[in-house]
């Protein structure tokens, strides 16, 4: 007769058990990949079924391991893509996929990571550095927002979008302060970092005049978005911060 520890009889069950439930990842049903030569905005989105715009693979990378890199939307910073060969900038492409019954952020994060690991055998690792950045702050006893009730906004997608253009202003509606983090960041020379400690979804209505706002990262625009915040009682403060990335390990062409 063989005798059986005593703690394996405990874990063994454990051990066989465990396997099988074990969380996996769903896959696409089908997918298409074809090259394309700019930028192209997605077509109307469907329950189930997943097309891309036109975009390099490392705009595709940063969505798929950064916003939605859970299975839900985040409001994390943008994750920028570094490392890798020079056509993940340059090379674009079009990706047409289906899942029914998937959600389009399950779609949009784990299984797109998935699609990308095996048609375009990537492999990543996350990363941090220190960088300059802003502080989004908060000015005590003058802050000025205005909230937003829940249910305003139809779903994530449509909230903390830029509305109600004039010659000399735009809205976000919506926001949260690290949705305005995620919309700053990108018009100024550096991240911006959410340490206001404030929670909710706001109208944020920004004196910035449209012509400014399209000179990226220039000194009026800084200028006139610091502006527009300290009218919020909101402050952006140079300082140096981690800044996330994704390391392409390896990577090929589909």
């Amino acid at each position: 007769m063989v005798l059986v520890p005593r703690f394996l009889c405990l874990i063994l069950p454990l051990l066989i058990v465990l396997p099988l439930c074990a969380k996996t990842t769903p896959k696409f049903a089908s997918v298409t990949i074809s090259p394309c030569t700019a930028y192209q905005s997605p077509p109307p989105q469907i329950p189930g079924h997943l097309q891309t715009a036109c975009l390099t693979l490392a705009r595709l990378i940063e969505q798929a391991y950064g916003l939605y890199a859970d299975g839900i939307r985040t409001d994390l910073s943008p994750t920028t893509v570094e490392d890798g060969p020079s056509w993940l900038r340059t090379d674009f492409y079009k990706i047409d996929a289906q899942a029914p019954g998937q959600t389009h952020a399950m779609m949009n994060g784990p299984m797109w990571q998935a699609l990308l690991e095996d048609r375009f055998r990537l492999r990543v690792h996350h990363d941090s550095a220190q960088v300059p950045v802003y502080a989004l702050t908060a000015v005590k006893n003058a802050v000025k927002l205005l909230p937003v009730f829940q249910g305003t906004c139809p779903s994530e997608e449509t909230c903390a979008q830029p509305d109600h253009f004039t010659a000399d202003s735009f809205d976000l509606d919506g926001a949260t302060m690290l949705d305005l983090c995620r919309f700053l960041g990108p018009l100024l020379d550096r991240p911006v970092l959410d340490q206001t400690g404030i929670n909710g979804r706001f109208v944020l209505h920004l004196d910035v005049p449209t012509a400014v706002l399209r000179s990226h990262a220039s000194p009026a625009l800084t200028t006139a978005l610091q502006s527009a915040l300290h009218k919020l009682g909101l402050s952006l403060q140079p300082t140096d911060g981690p800044r996330p990335f994704i390391a392409v390990d390896s990577v090929a062409r589909p």
